[in-house]
C-alpha cells in the first residue's frame, strides 16, 4: 500500500510514523517546510519525501491531508482533482463539510480524527465516511486503519464531541490526574514522583480491566462499598463533575465553531 501524507506536523508525522511500521508500506510525505520532512524521512526506511503535493496524489493509493485548516483548501483544490476513482483522499480537518470535499474530487473521500495514541499503533481513529463511499471502499479504509488503531466510525455531526472523548481525550484525562496529584501533594502526606507512579499505575490498571471486558459502571460497583470511604467519594465527584464536563463539550463546540484553525490538540 502506498500512503501518502501532505503536511507533516502533530498530525500528519505521526500517522506517517504509524504506517511506516506496517509491513509491506511506503509513505510519500511532503511539507512545505521541507527539513521537516527530511527529518522525518530520517526515522523510517519505508518513508520517502516527495517534492510537491502533486508527487504525493499522483504516487499513493491513499493521500491523506494533514494540514492546518487555513490551508486546506488550497491544497485540496490543488490535489483533488488529480485523484482518480480508485484512490482515497482522506483529510483531517473536520471543519470542511463533506459536499465540500467531494467537490474537489473523484477519489473517495473521508474523514479521520485521530489521537496521540497512533503514536504507540493503539488507541481509537475516529473514522467519518463520505456518503459517497460504498460498501467495499469503507472495508478497504477500515482495513488499513486497523493497522495502526482501532477505527471506530461516526456520523458527520457526532465528530465534535467524539473528538473530545477519543482525540483531546488523552490530555483530558492527563490534565485531571495531574489536578488530582497536585491536590495529594498539598496533603503533604506524598511528593509528586509518588502520586504520579500510583496514578499511573492505577489508571494502566483499570485499562487492563476495562480491555477484560468490565465496564467502567462494574469497577465502580466492585470498589465502592455502601458507606465505605469510596462510596463517599463518589458522592463528591458526582456534585461537582457533571457540571464541569457540560462545560467542558460546551466550550470545545463553542471554540471550533469561532476559531476553525488548529491541529492534533487543539480540536
Amino acid at each position: 500500500m502506498r500512503i501518502g501524507v501532505i503536511g507533516t506536523g502533530n498530525i500528519g508525522g505521526m500517522l506517517a510514523k504509524a504506517f511506516a511500521a506496517c509491513p509491506d508500506t511506503q509513505v510519500y510525505v511532503y511539507n512545505r517546510t521541507v527539513s521537516k520532512a527530511h527529518a522525518l524521512a530520517e526515522t523510517s526506511q519505508q518513508v520517502f519525501v516527495s517534492p510537491s503535493p502533486r508527487a504525493v496524489a499522483e504516487g499513493s493509493d491513499v493521500v491523506f491531508v494533514c494540514t492546518k485548516p487555513c490551508d486546506g483548501n488550497a491544497v485540496l483544490e490543488e490535489v483533488g482533482p488529480l485523484l482518480s476513482q480508485s484512490q482515497f483522499l482522506v483529510a483531517t480537518i473536520s471543519t470542511v463539510p463533506f459536499e465540500k470535499l467531494e467537490s474537489y474530487t473523484e477519489a473517495g473521500v473521508a474523514k479521520v480524527i485521530p489521537s496521540i495514541a497512533q503514536s504507540a499503533r493503539s488507541g481509537i481513529l475516529l473514522v467519518s465516511h463520505g456518503p459517497s463511499l460504498t460498501t467495499a471502499q469503507r472495508h478497504t479504509l477500515e482495513g488499513l486503519f486497523k493497522e495502526i488503531a482501532t477505527p471506530f466510525v461516526v456520523e458527520e455531526q457526532q465528530i465534535r464531541v467524539a473528538s473530545d472523548l477519543a482525540s483531546c481525550g488523552p490530555a483530558f484525562i492527563a490534565c485531571l490526574l495531574d489536578m488530582w496529584a497536585d491536590a495529594a501533594v498539598r496533603t503533604e502526606k506524598l511528593n509528586y514522583v509518588q502520586v504520579e507512579h500510583l496514578l499511573s499505575a492505577t489508571l494502566i490498571g483499570v485499562a487492563q480491566l476495562l480491555q477484560s471486558g468490565m465496564t467502567l459502571k462494574d469497577i465502580i460497583t466492585k470498589v465502592s462499598v455502601p458507606g465505605g470511604v469510596t462510596e463517599i467519594g463518589l458522592q463528591s465527584l458526582r456534585q461537582t463533575a457533571p457540571q464541569m464536563f457540560d462545560d467542558l463539550h460546551q466550550t470545545t463546540a463553542r471554540h471550533a465553531h469561532q476559531n476553525p484553525v488548529g491541529n492534533l490538540f487543539r480540536r
